[in-house]
């Protein structure tokens, strides 16, 4: 039951708010973490830093105490034609996120994840990105969300509402391993209110421009009829060699 709504949650950059709410607090971190409060002279996110449009497979270790561990986890990006998309992010376990550029805005369609025989579709398609965010500031966006089977999707699961924040931070020193790199801060929150189950994710995203996400820190937590399940938190790091894959159209 707890699997089958973490497909709401959206683990590629895709999170929400209530109209209204403020900022989740940040989720506890495995990185050394010093905010930087000035944001004056950091530049705007680009919607390129989170949704270029070129396929990708990059690869992220686990963090535990601040040391990547041997556990990794990858995200391949490739072109999509169903649910409305033109392109489609795999995390390795299974789960595609589908979505498209239209009018300088990233637009989330639908979640596939067939280890749960599930496909959440947003209508209208969920905003996740925008041409630019410019520091200091916070948008939001919301849509329906209506989960059928896979298999079957005539078949209705449960529906509900989604909301979505993204919120440009500024600077940030993140101290990992490797040393400490000044990147751009992110905050984005996700909250899924269903028939069943409510389901709220708060992601700090830690972005290079011009190169991407380096590393998040996740934190999750879903209430199913009226009872909170456990809290459950994970760090990611960015390795730094990538590979870049020929495009395939599915």
């Amino acid at each position: 039951m707890k699997s089958f709504f973490c497909t709401l949650i959206l683990i590629t950059p895709l999170f929400a708010a209530a109209a209204g709410c403020h900022s989740s607090a940040a989720p506890e971190s495995a990185f050394g973490r010093v905010l930087v409060e000035e944001t004056a002279d950091a530049p705007p996110l680009e919607l390129q830093d989170l949704y270029a449009e070129r396929s990708h497979l990059h690869r992220f270790q686990l963090v535990a105490g601040g040391n990547p561990n041997t556990a990794r986890v990858t995200v391949k990006r490739e072109r999509a034609t169903r649910y409305r998309a033109d392109w489609r992010d795999v995390e390795s376990g299974g789960r595609t996120d589908y979505w498209r550029v239209e009018d300088g805005r990233a637009l989330l369609t639908a979640v596939l994840d067939p280890d749960e025989n599930s496909l959440s579709k947003f209508d209208p398609p969920l905003v996740v990105g925008y041409a630019e965010l410019s520091p200091g500031e916070q948008r939001e966006a919301a849509a329906s969300i209506r989960v059928v089977y896979a298999d079957r999707p005539d078949r209705l699961r449960d529906r509900g509402a989604a909301t979505r924040t993204i919120e440009h931070l500024g600077w940030a020193q993140l101290q990992t391993d490797r040393g400490t790199e000044t990147l751009l801060h992110i905050r984005t929150t996700f909250r899924a209110e269903l028939q069943r189950a409510e389901a709220e994710r708060t992601i700090e995203l830690y972005i290079e421009p011009g190169t991407g996400i380096i590393a998040r820190d996740e934190r999750e937590r879903i209430r199913i009829l009226g009872l909170f399940g456990p809290r459950t938190n994970r760090s990611l790091l960015r390795e730094r060699e990538t590979e870049s894959e020929p495009e395939d159209r599915r």
